[in-house]
């Protein structure tokens, strides 16, 4: 997935390029109350998360352990076209679901409410050579 959407990149604004890839990935269990704040990762190209169990029984629970994502580019906002890209997304966690986004995006997860943990695999992917 990675791979295909720096290709993707690449062939839209400056051709391809060889590189190779590291990953380095980590579980996250959160439990009752527990929460992620607002971290960008630095030295990475893509970040993403698996999430394996949402933690949650009751579904009308719309905010438990929900992913933001902040666009970094606060000058946006005195743009005449401000609404084309949104400040922020708000993602609602289902088991299964696999987010990749570009690192420098930050990202935060809202306080999980469920009475189960919560677990997530998260991961960083870097291009080498770096940028």
């Amino acid at each position: 997935m990675v791979k295909h959407a720096t290709a993707e990149i690449y062939a839209t604004f400056s051709g391809q390029e060889r590189s190779t890839w590291t990953i380095a990935m980590w579980a996250n269990v959160n439990r009752r109350g527990n929460h992620n704040r607002i971290h960008v990762q630095p030295g990475s190209t893509w970040s993403g998360t698996y999430i394996v169990d949402t933690g949650l029984d009751d579904k009308n629970d719309t905010t438990s352990g929900v992913i933001g994502l902040i666009n970094p580019n606060l000058a946006q906002a005195m743009s005449f076209y401000r609404n084309a890209i949104p400040m922020r997304y708000i993602v609602r966690p289902e088991p299964g679901l696999m987010m990749v986004w570009p690192s420098y995006i930050a990202q935060m997860v809202y306080p999980h409410g469920g009475k189960r943990p919560r677990v997530s695999i998260s991961f960083n992917v870097k291009k080498d050579p770096y940028p």
